[in-house]
């Protein structure tokens, strides 16, 4: 009797020019076909890969095609009957949730994972088929839940838990570089200190370039002592409106006097001397 009826629905699916004429015509003899069909994969002990899978099929054909559509004919007449139809459908979906997890956890271990924006999967041309029925059952199951925030509150909560993690992951890393840099600290600040040094080197090598300036401390052919030798010397922070200065001196003399009538300059030029000293 249920092979017969499994082929009379055959013969009513080819024979139909839309499938929707033909579940709203013979709702009660098509959904005996897929209660049948999933009955018979559920008996079975061991599904094989291909059972597995036409199983994850037939509850999503079934929750869409069957119980959503009955669901969806009947609620605006009699709402209770409407929804109990759609948590029988949310159960199937639900169920082909849990397959093709299943499936597709068993050829790759990180699924779950990549669910959760975990993990990077490069999937084949044959997961096409997987993917897309374990989309259409998580759709199903937003769909068939009526309205029930739960649903998607539990992918939002996902979400904010591979946020959290990502949050903890990110302390857990700073810790560990500044746990290193702790160990290394007195390297750290030599290095720190030496390049403070050179870039202030640096910096006074291109001002001294730019304004074509000349090294202050430089050897004496007529003295071994350090010598202070300054040509057209200007002080730098009042430009080229002052009167330039040249000195020439070594350490062996311990006094230079500088004489000459009030505002002549005579402390522009100890500061001069003095700042292009510590700019050296």
């Amino acid at each position: 009797m249920g092979r017969l009826i499994s082929l009379l629905v055959i013969i009513l699916f080819s024979l139909s020019c839309v499938p929707r004429v033909l579940i709203t015509e013979h709702p009660k003899l098509v959904s005996y076909y897929f209660t049948k069909k999933i009955e018979s994969l559920e008996k079975k002990k061991d599904l094989t890969f291909d059972q597995q899978r036409a199983l994850l099929k037939t509850k999503v054909e079934y929750g869409f095609g069957i119980l959503m559509e009955e669901s969806d004919r009947v609620i605006d007449d009699n709402y209770n009957l409407g929804v109990q139809i759609s948590r029988n459908a949310y159960i199937e979906f639900n169920e082909a949730k849990k397959i093709g997890n299943s499936i597709l956890s068993n050829t790759y271990p990180r699924f779950d994972s990549w669910l959760k924006n975990g993990t990077e999967i490069i999937f084949k041309s044959n997961d096409v088929f997987d993917l897309y029925w374990l989309a259409a059952a998580f759709g199903g199951a937003i769909r068939s839940s009526r309205g029930n925030p739960f649903e998607v509150v539990n992918l939002a909560n996902s979400w904010r838990e591979d946020v959290e993690r990502e949050r903890r992951e990110g302390i857990r890393i700073i810790r560990q570089i500044s746990n290193i840099v702790g160990e290394l600290g007195s390297e750290f600040h030599l290095i720190i200190s030496a390049t403070a040094t050179l870039d202030s080197i640096f910096a006074r090598a291109r001002y001294s370039i730019q304004i074509g300036g000349t090294a202050i401390f430089q050897p004496s052919a007529k003295s071994l002592y350090p010598r202070i030798f300054l040509k057209g010397a200007r002080h730098p922070l009042l430009g080229e409106n002052v009167v330039p200065i040249d000195v020439d001196f070594d350490s062996h003399d311990s006094v230079l006097v500088i004489s000459g009538p009030n505002t002549g300059g005579k402390t522009v030029a100890m500061k001069t001397i003095g700042l292009l000293a510590l700019m050296n």
